[in-house]
This record gives structure tokens, C-alpha cells and sequence, in this order.
């Protein structure tokens, strides 16, 4: 299955949306068996209703990348920070290291020549042994995700520090329908009057959406196609201009 990650959008905000590939990440190492890391198993949908916090605690291994764009506008992911709780070769990717595997390169193709959804690099984080790439969060300004964490504070959350600015644990509780061709679920954290702009996008087009509002502000999700996902990313970039 087609996987999409995408981030990004006008008015400051940031949008996630999530891999759905297939989970074959069981219970992966056996307690008892020396030099094994027990790893309890999280599907991306559990993974990615954790709290910022939670995730960088449970997860197994992150990178943080950045974007080389040459003058011909080629975009290059290169790794520039890396930890693991599961050994130098796992994932196989060193800092340094060109960051193109087929999700990343599918997100490249997705976004084409927007390179304003692209943002400054990304955090990428994975769970299970081996680890399986959970979710994207771009960076901007040097932070990262819808609760603008620092990429210091990322690399601190990963080794149990706690995240003071993360968005706490978000209860939406859609899931795509492959069999009526949902493949990507996306959610963003707006204002109220962006969360109205976006829900009038979203019913218009009859795609199925859930709203819950956190603190003073609002987390909107939605399923849909591939295509669903950019055309509501342009239409809702074009209403906040």
C-alpha cells in the first residue's frame, strides 16, 4: 500500500499524517536471551495517539533529518542526529547518511514543488525491533510537530526527559476503511476559527473527520484517499491567505 507523510502548511500550522502500512511488528525479542531488547509492539494507529511525550519514550529509535535543496530544486534528506535503544545497525542509518527509503521518497513526490510544506528537515520516529517508521513531524524554526518542541528537547524527551511543550495524548479514534480506498489519516491542531475553515472543507467534500478540542484549541482528524489528503492541504492553504 501507497504510505503518505506529509507536513505543513500556510498560517504557521503543522499537519501529520501518518503511515498505514501493514504491521508485522510482533512482540519482536524475547525476554531472558542475552543481549535482546524487549520491545512491546504498538501499531501506528496506537503509536500515533500517544502524547508527544510518550511517543519519544516508547520509541525504539529516532532520526532527525534535513533538507539539502540544490539549484536545480533536488531535495536530498540527510541524517543529522540518530539514537537507537537497539544497536548501531538498527535502523541501518548513520548521520551522514542520504535518508531516502520509499516513504520518504513517496512524501518527496507528494509534495513536487511545494517546497513550502517541506519545512527546514524533520524528526522521524519508529517502534517495535526491528523498527518500523511510525510517523514524520517537520521542523521549522528548529522545532518540531503541532506543539512546536525544540529539536534539543526531542533529543532529550527520547533519553526520558520530560517534554514540557508537547501536545498531550490526542482521542481520535478514526481508522481508514481500505475496502472504500481510505488510505492516509491526517490531523492538525487549529484555532477555533481555522477548525471552522477546515470542517466546512472537509463536509463539503464528505469526507469523514472528527473534531476534539484541547485546551484553547482544537485537533481535527480526517481520513480519505491520497489525493484527498493534498487537495485539502491546498484548499485550506488557500483560505488562510
Amino acid at each position: 500500500m501507497k504510505a503518505l507523510l506529509c507536513a505543513g502548511l500556510a498560517c504557521g500550522l503543522s499537519l501529520i499524517l501518518c503511515a498505514c502500512g501493514p504491521d508485522t511488528d510482533e512482540q519482536a525479542a524475547m525476554g531472558g536471551q542475552e543481549g535482546m531488547i524487549e520491545v512491546e509492539a504498538s501499531s501506528w494507529e496506537a503509536f500515533n495517539r500517544l502524547s508527544d511525550e510518550d511517543q519519544l519514550h516508547q520509541a525504539t529509535a529516532l532520526l532527525i533529518i534535513r533538507y539539502d535543496i540544490d539549484e536545480q530544486g533536488k531535495v536530498t534528506p540527510v541524517v543529522t542526529h540518530r539514537k537507537s535503544r537497539l544497536g548501531s545497525d538498527s535502523p541501518p542509518y548513520q548521520e551522514g547518511d542520504v535518508y531516502l527509503p520509499e516513504s520518504q521518497q513517496e512524501f518527496l513526490n507528494v509534495i513536487g514543488d511545494e517546497r513550502r510544506h517541506l519545512g527546514d528537515g524533520a524528526v522521524v520516529l519508529f517502534s517495535g525491533n526491528p523498527p518500523q517508521q511510525r510517523g514524520l513531524s517537520i521542523i521549522r524554526d528548529g522545532a518540531s510537530g503541532a506543539g512546536s518542541i525544540s529539536v534539543e528537547a526531542v533529543l532529550r524527551g527520547f533519553d526520558g526527559a520530560s517534554v514540557v511543550n508537547g501536545r498531550p495524548a490526542e482521542v481520535l479514534t478514526l481508522e481508514p476503511d481500505l475496502s472504500k480506498g481510505e488510505t492516509g489519516l491526517a490531523k492538525i491542531t487549529l484555532s477555533e476559527d481555522e477548525k471552522d475553515i477546515l470542517v466546512g472543507i472537509l463536509e463539503r467534500r464528505e469526507l469523514r473527520h472528527e473534531v476534539v478540542a484541547q485546551g484553547g484549541e482544537y485537533v481535527v482528524g480526517w481520513i480519505g484517499m491520497d489525493k484527498d489528503m493534498m487537495q485539502v492541504m491546498d484548499e485550506f492553504d488557500a483560505a488562510c491567505e
